[in-house]
């Protein structure tokens, strides 16, 4: 069964009981005019105003499971990820759910609190955010996380993210054709550091914030603004991975003859 249906069948059944008990609970009887239906997937609620003769009804109500799905049967699956940051950006944008396996709509249900920095979690289909809040820390930190199908409740599964803070990607180069450290070319870096996932897109901003130069398929910048070197000076890159993650930071450009 897809799951539109999933959710649309006990919807359906719980708006016709309830209307039918508002109905009863009207002693005038009638039509009921004005009805406002809200509903609240974060906890499972369907509400119902209405407005008869002047006189104001309001009811509400858990959304059951749906009758026609097994609970037993239904099961979501939660993966472990892993994240790299940059210290000196001290911030990490994700989303831990584009790997996870989710056939139902689903609800946070628990995060853990790391042991260093913050983790503010994003609703499902919005990124997180971790913020290091120790300037001297480097290494792992972990936390983990809850998800439950909305309306199976009980079939829970819960997964860990594991960020490894690092002292920083190297952010100089020095374009004067020698050979050596003539591009910037942070996915090397960040595949030293063990990270696998594919870039997305890569952006070089001026100090204005203007995009100066893009690449999409990834490569190395060699300090060019199309067919010309940049001036000396300070710049800004902001490499987005496939996964979601972010990886922005200052990059200085050096003149060495």
């Amino acid at each position: 069964m897809s799951s539109v249906k999933a959710y649309i069948i006990p919807l359906l059944l719980a708006l016709t009981n309830l209307l039918h008990a508002q109905t009863s609970a009207n002693s005038g009887g009638g039509s009921l005019n004005n009805t406002t239906i809200a509903v609240d997937y974060a906890v499972g609620q369907v509400a119902i105003a209405t407005l008869e003769n002047q006189n104001r009804f309001f009811t509400q109500g858990l959304l059951q499971p749906d009758p026609l799905i097994d609970c037993s049967q239904v099961q979501i699956n939660t993966l472990p990820d892993s994240f790299i940051l940059a210290l000196d950006d001290g911030q990490l944008s994700f989303d831990p759910l584009l790997n996870d396996n989710l056939p139902f709509e689903v609800k946070i249900n628990a995060v853990s609190t790391p042991l260093v920095g913050q983790v503010t979690p994003g609703s499902p289909g919005n990124v997180w955010t971790y913020r290091i809040n120790e300037p001297q820390f480097s290494g792992f930190i972990s936390f983990s996380y809850t998800l439950c199908p909305i309306l199976c409740p009980g079939a829970c599964d819960s997964s860990t993210v594991s960020i490894r803070v690092v002292s920083g990607i190297p952010n100089v180069i020095t374009p004067n054709a020698d050979g050596v450290n003539d591009t910037f070319d942070p996915l090397q870096t960040l595949r030293e550091l063990g990270i696998t996932t594919l870039p997305k897109s890569f952006n070089i901003l001026s100090r204005s914030g203007e995009i100066i130069w893009s690449a999409a398929p990834y490569r190395a910048w060699d300090a060019r603004n199309k067919k010309h070197y940049v001036e000396e000076g300070a710049y800004y890159y902001l490499l987005l991975m496939e996964d979601g993650q972010v990886f922005k930071g200052p990059i200085s450009v050096v003149r060495y003859e």
